[in-house]
C-alpha cells in the first residue's frame, strides 16, 4: 500500500507542476485531473510510469476520452439491441477507441510475458500477476487455463484501465465543482489542513483520521455525485421476493443508488451538499456502515473491486489541491453546473474554473 501511496504523491507532484503555469487562468480540469489518475492505473497494470508528453500515453488517454464519449449519444441500441449490426455512431467511436487502446495493451503483455519467469517475485503490476495466474493453472492442470487465453487478458487489462481510471477521475471532476459552488466548504477544508497539518509538512495517507471534515466532504461528494447512478446490472441466483414483489431466478435486477443517495427518509435535506452529515456531534467521521443509505461502491459479493485505491487517491489528490490552491468561478464563465450528464459514468458538465495559488501564511 505504500508503494501505490508513493505512486499517487509521485503524480500529485508532476499534477501541481502542470497547474501552476495555469495560475490564474480559466481551466477545464478534466484533462489535467485525467492525465493524473491514468498515469496511476498504468504504472500498477503495466509496472509503467509515463511522461505525460509521451505519445503512446497520449494515445491511451484520448482512447478513454473517446470510449466515455461513446456512451454519452442516445441510442435505441439500449432498446433494440439488434440495431447493434447497422451503422451507428455509437458503436463506432467505442470500437475506434478499442483499436487505439488494444495495440498498446497487447504490446506491454507480450513484453511482460518475454521477461516472465515463475521464480521472478520483484514485479508485481497486473501483467505480470495474470501471467502467474496462467502458468499456475497450467502447472495444475487447472480448467481456469482455458479462460486465461489471450483476448481474456487483453479485456481484462483493457477493463481495468477504462474502470480503475474514469470513476476516480469523474469523482475528482465533481470535487472541484462542489468546491467552486461552495466556497464555504472549500475553506474549512482548508483550514482543517494548516491547523493539523501545516503549510510546509506533505499530506499522507496517516493523515486521514486527523482531518475528518476533508473526509466528509469527499463522502458527500460521492454522495451527491452518484456516479454511477444505477450501479452495475445484477442477476438473481434464485427465487426470491423485495417489497412483496416476487422476482424469479435470473432475472436481471438493477439498483437505483442515486435514488437511495437523496432517500428523504435517509438523509436530512438530501438535495443540500452538507459534508457535515458524515460527521458526529464531536466532529469525527461517522464509522462505515453508519449510514445505511450511502453506498458509493456498491456491496456485497460485487462491491467495486478499486474501492481501496479509490479512496487513497481521492483523499491524496483532493486534500492536495486544497492544501496548495483555491478553486473559484472563472471571469466570464458560468458557475459549474450541479446538474450530472449521463453517460458510462454520471459527469459533470464541462466547465471551466480559476485557479489560485494559496498565499503562505
Amino acid at each position: 500500500m505504500k508503494t501505490i501511496e508513493n505512486l499517487v504523491t509521485s503524480q500529485n507532484y508532476d499534477l501541481h507542476t502542470r497547474l501552476d503555469s495555469l495560475v490564474g487562468r480559466a481551466v477545464d480540469m478534466h484533462r489535467e485531473l485525467g492525465l493524473t489518475v491514468l498515469n496511476v492505473v498504468c504504472a500498477m497494470i503495466f509496472g509503467h510510469q509515463y511522461s505525460i508528453n509521451d505519445a503512446e500515453f497520449q494515445q491511451l488517454e484520448k482512447s478513454t476520452t473517446l470510449f466515455v464519449r461513446g456512451f454519452e449519444y442516445d441510442s435505441f441500441i439500449d432498446v433494440f439491441p439488434i440495431l447493434r449490426y447497422l451503422p451507428n455512431r455509437r458503436i463506432k467511436t467505442l470500437m475506434y477507441a478499442l483499436s487505439l487502446r488494444n495495440p498498446i495493451v497487447k504490446k506491454h503483455l507480450e513484453n511482460h510475458r518475454k521477461d516472465f519467469t515463475e521464480s521472478r517475485h520483484e514485479n508485481k503490476d497486473l501483467c505480470h500477476n495474470l501471467l502467474r495466474a496462467l502458468a499456475d493453472s497450467i502447472a495444475d492442470g487447472s480448467v481456469q487455463k482455458d479462460y486465461l487465453t489471450d483476448d481474456c487478458l487483453v479485456a481484462i487489462l483493457d477493463d481495468m484501465i477504462g474502470a480503475g481510471s474514469e470513476t476516480t477521475l469523474t469523482v475528482l471532476r465533481w470535487s472541484v465543482v462542489y468546491l467552486v459552488n461552495h466556497p464555504e466548504v472549500q475553506e474549512k477544508c482548508y483550514e482543517e489542513i494548516i491547523n493539523v497539518i501545516g503549510e510546509n509538512q506533505m499530506i499522507t495517507l496517516e493523515h486521514r483520521g486527523s482531518l475528518p471534515y476533508c473526509e466528509a466532504f469527499i463522502h458527500e461528494t460521492m454522495r451527491m455525485s452518484s456516479i454511477a447512478p444505477m450501479a452495475v446490472p445484477h442477476k438473481t441466483t434464485c427465487n426470491t421476493s423485495i417489497g412483496g414483489y416476487a422476482i424469479k431466478k435470473n432475472t436481471q435486477v438493477i439498483f437505483n443508488l442515486y435514488a437511495l443517495h437523496r432517500n428523504p427518509v435517509e438523509w436530512s435535506q438530501p438535495f443540500t451538499f452538507d459534508p457535515s452529515r458524515f460527521l458526529d456531534n464531536n466532529g469525527k467521521l461517522h464509522p462505515p456502515g453508519y449510514h445505511r443509505a450511502y453506498l458509493p461502491f456498491s456491496a456485497g459479493r460485487r462491491i467495486c473491486l478499486a474501492e481501496s485505491l479509490a479512496k487513497m487517491e481521492l483523499f491524496l489528490v483532493i486534500t492536495g489541491l486544497i492544501k496548495k490552491y483555491r478553486f473559484v468561478q472563472a471571469d466570464n464563465e458560468p458557475l459549474p453546473s450541479m446538474i450530472g450528464v449521463p453517460g458510462l459514468f454520471l459527469g459533470p458538465k464541462a466547465h471551466k474554473v480559476k485557479i489560485e495559488k494559496r498565499p503562505c501564511r
